[in-house]
């Protein structure tokens, strides 16, 4: 679990986060970059996820600090590339493996069932933002990612099989907070 994490919540920079070291371990990406603007780290003060203190602890090290938040910079790691910037507009995280860009829409949400379903307005987000990129390339894989709980789980699988998504090449992934990836689409 990340340090200060709530236990029934996964902050979308926690997923944003997980899902760039994935990309390092099991797809074999040498740079990723996150974008994580001020609220999805920090709110009125509250940490929602320590990026630093995170990143520090699986051995990232911060090579070049960049802007006025601390946690934004060049994170290097065994070679690889961590670059956390605010900029918006550029997706949650990009990576590029091999010749094909990974570009993924990350949203917070519930690691337990709720009585409230956030989940289906979080995932309609996800695809809305992947659904205006300007620029698409053929290969370019686009994602929404959101957490690993059961009822993501079940709308991913779901919403994977309808004609629109699969005419639009969207993949769902389900991020866990033990770094596991669950793709739905690949």
């Amino acid at each position: 679990m990340a340090p200060n994490s709530n236990t029934t919540m996964m902050a979308e920079a926690e997923g944003a986060v997980l899902l760039a070291i994935h990309l390092f371990e099991q797809k074999g990406a040498s740079e990723v970059h996150v974008a994580l603007d001020g609220a999805q780290v920090m709110i009125r003060g509250q940490i929602m996820f320590p990026v630093e203190k995170y990143l520090g602890e699986r051995g990232w090290k911060l090579e070049k600090a960049e802007g006025t938040r601390p946690w934004n910079g060049h994170y290097v790691k065994d070679g690889k590339r961590l670059h956390i910037h605010a900029r918006s507009g550029q997706g949650d995280v990009v990576a590029v493996v091999g010749n094909r860009r990974y570009y993924a829409e990350c949203k917070k949400g519930p690691m337990t069932t709720t009585r409230r379903n956030p989940e289906y307005g979080l995932l309609r987000e996800a695809i809305g933002q992947l659904m205006t990129i300007k620029e698409v390339k053929t290969g370019d894989m686009l994602i929404a990612a959101v957490p690993q709980s059961q009822k993501f789980r079940t709308l991913t699988a779901a919403w994977q099989a309808l004609p629109a998504i699969r005419r639009a090449k969207i993949n769902f992934v389900c991020v866990g907070r033990d770094g596991s990836v669950e793709w739905m689409g690949e």
